[in-house]
């Protein structure tokens, strides 16, 4: 009996000693909200059997020494693993096994007096006791402890964090253990890297190697590699750390102190499309420049998504990327459109000062058996209502405007994006030259002819200085046609035809060429970016002459809502050009505010603009806008026009419907403020009508 009292003393300690145990790698498997917290025996010494208490051989408990109910494992769950791009816990991690329900022991949660805190295994003392809320005197619940448990770990200096609570007079002493992370010798890249150098990524954790890896530095630099790859556009990379076992616990480090990471740069395993019914899948792809096996860089695919969209064939286009099928480090980037109609018949009626009431027919496919080319069929037909009514000999003919055209146009007809398009064409225009004007021709039925043009033309044009998605492209056109002139009566003019013909039709052909700069984000109704074209059109047969013209404009977002379009335009012709063959200040060319009866014409034009343009209700939108310009050489008869300037200005409002075939355009442009009233509102300015943004 004498020998078992010293083993009763020597076991004595070690079962009033109540231990909370914290496996590190619970913390990003259990939740203490949710799970019931698993129950773990207290340790032996190394080379001690556990000590088994039995009623016969443990004394009574007292109060102040007896375990505590709660004397059980206390695991704490901190918010997310030590790097949060590491996979799921290795093999052999000591947390419950999948499927198996972990041991159902509740913690009590009684409050207890901490009368001391001592913290055991490690040199960063004075970082874990300020990252400790609780402090001597303290009353604490096991779940306070927890919490404080959750920002030790959260320092990122350590593997594993456990506790312990053992009895002294008045309370318990609170004993804090953890284990250190190995010292940080060397970081693993374990694949190649195209973006960086693995030197260059290497260099950002060079004031971490040979210190105690410190999870939260290294997650700072994580963080500071997907900014680099950010920066160049690489926004799918993500950096993984492979998990190694270090001292039977999970963690990232190897035993001896190296990182193992996985830097996927974000390569693209296959580009799918999705929501394209008529569209055929290669009409997207052909867009696209970046191919599998290359890297996702958000700038070019950008570009990529942008050209899809200016195909004028869809409402919508995104992309999804989702994990490889047969790599999860590499993407899959799935293209999802939503079409919209491309087709039309339209029928409309309108009214001009120029054309009398017109009357239009349009079909219209913009995308043609589902592979983006277009073929368009317009009619129109003008009706001078005035001169049906009217006895006067100049106006005996109401028939005025007669157009009919036809027009292909294929974006992508031979390889390397060469397009062809190809038009045939027969109009008939009235040209007015100034109501009030001197007669400019002397002709006898006025200031007013008609021309007739009927020809084909032909035109290719493919990028330049650049791959396939280059801003510049060239165009080359060829052109053949024949003009007629004659007056409002239909008499022939050969005094204004240049081959002296005695049906007054001339026979003319050229081959132009123009280069074009694109960086629009949006072609129909553009947001930024700048558009640029320059063009020469030599012409020969009955007389020659070169016209030369040319464009330039900018877009620019002030605002999420207000645009700001600068735009500016001219052109001149080089030799002995016809005198109906004149640049006249009507469509993109108009002046607004002035007419578009051909009273503002010239060998040679300049016109600048600037519109606001905003969105009022979908699909309307407006804009403010000022024109300023003149055609030259200015006639006598439009010189008192100026108002003392040397050029001619209009303002005004406009609105925008937009529709599947572009905007439709009506302005209203004043060119005479002291003339504006009610019932002057057409004295002072003119509206115009169009399809399509004037720049």
């Amino acid at each position: 009996m004498s020998k078992a009292k010293p083993l009763h003393r020597l076991v004595l300690p070690l079962t009033l000693s109540l231990y909370f145990l914290i496996p590190a790698q619970a913390f990003a498997q259990t939740t203490p909200e949710t799970e019931p917290v698993p129950a773990e025996s207290p340790e032996a010494e190394p080379g001690q059997a556990s000590p088994e208490p039995s009623p016969e051989n443990s004394p009574e408990p007292s109060p102040e020494s007896s375990p505590a109910p709660d004397a059980t494992a206390m695991p704490a769950s901190p918010e997310a693993s030590p790097l949060e791009s590491g996979p799921p816990a290795a093999e052999g991690a000591v947390t419950p096994s999948e499927g198996e329900a972990a041991p159902e022991t509740e913690l009590p949660v009684t409050e207890f007096k901490v009368m001391e805190v001592v913290i055991e295994g490690t040199e960063f003392k004075d970082a874990v006791s300020l990252s400790m809320y609780t402090k001597p005197g303290d009353d604490v619940t096991t779940e306070q402890i927890r919490n404080d448990l959750r920002r030790i770990y959260g320092l990122g200096y350590f593997l594993d964090v456990t506790a312990r609570r053992e009895a002294v007079p008045g309370g318990f002493r609170l004993v804090v253990v953890v284990q250190e992370n190995p010292t940080l010798k060397a970081i693993n890249i374990v694949n190649d890297l195209e973006v960086f150098s693995k030197e260059e990524i290497l260099k950002l954790f060079a004031d971490q190697i040979g210190q105690t890896a410190n999870f939260n530095d290294i997650r700072d630099v994580e963080q500071q590699i997907l900014e680099l790859y950010r920066e160049k556009g690489y926004v799918l990379a993500n950096v993984r750390f492979l998990r190694t076992r270090v001292d039977s616990v999970d963690g990232l480090l190897s035993l001896d102190g190296v990182l193992e990471m996985r830097l996927n740069e974000g390569r693209i395993e296959a580009i799918q499309v999705s929501g394209n019914k008529e569209t055929k899948e290669f009409v997207l792809m052909r867009e696209i420049s970046l191919k599998p096996g290359q890297l996702f860089a958000s700038d070019p695919f950008t570009a990529d998504l942008r050209r899809i969209y200016n195909t004028n064939f869809f409402e919508s286009v995104n992309f999804v990327p989702k994990p490889g099928e047969k790599d999860p480090n590499d993407w899959i980037i799935v293209v999802e459109v939503k079409e919209k109609p491309t087709g039309s018949v339209n029928m409309g009626a309108g009214f001009n000062n120029r054309d009398g009431l017109v009357g239009t027919f349009q079909v219209m496919k913009d995308n043609l058996m589902g592979e983006g080319r277009r073929l368009a069929v317009d009619l129109q037909l003008g009706l001078d209502v005035f001169s049906i009514f009217s006895q006067a000999s100049t106006f005996t003919q109401a028939q005025r405007t007669l157009l009919g055209r036809i027009d292909f146009y294929d974006p992508w007809m031979f390889e390397g994006r060469t397009s062809f398009g190809t038009s045939v064409f027969s109009e008939r225009i009235p040209l007015f030259f100034g109501s009030g004007a001197q007669n400019i021709f002397n002709l006898p039925s006025g200031n007013g002819i008609i021309q007739s043009r009927v020809g084909t033309a032909l035109s290719f044009g493919r990028p330049l200085f650049g791959d396939l998605t280059s801003p510049w492209r060239g165009s080359l056109s060829v052109r053949a046609e024949q003009v007629g002139v004659s007056d409002l009566n239909r008499n022939p003019l050969r005094e204004l035809s240049v081959s002296n013909r005695f049906s007054a039709t001339d026979v003319f052909f050229s081959v132009g060429g123009s280069l074009s700069y694109d960086t629009r984000d949006i072609i129909i109704d553009p947001r930024s970016g700048w558009y640029g074209l320059v063009s020469a059109e030599p012409v020969w047969g009955d007389s020659s002459y070169l016209r030369f013209s040319g464009n330039l404009s900018t877009y620019i977002g002030l605002t999420d809502w207000l645009t700001l379009a600068i735009g500016t335009r001219g052109g001149t012709y080089l030799g002995q050009n016809p005198p109906y063959e004149q640049f006249y200040s009507n469509g993109f060319n108009v002046i607004r505010g002035w007419p578009e009866n051909g009273f503002l014409f010239g060998k040679h034009f300049a016109i600048a603009s600037a519109e606001l343009r905003f969105p009022i209700v979908n699909p309307i939108s407006g804009v403010v806008f000022a024109d300023v310009g003149e055609f030259f050489p200015v006639l006598e008869a439009r010189l008192d026009q100026n108002q003392g300037l040397p050029f001619k200005y209009g303002v005004g409002l406009g609105i925008r419907l937009n529709t599947p075939m572009g905007p439709l355009r009506l302005d209203y442009g004043i060119r005479d403020f002291s003339k504006l009233g009610f019932n002057t509102i057409f004295d002072a300015g003119q509206l115009h009508f169009s399809i399509g943004q004037k720049f």
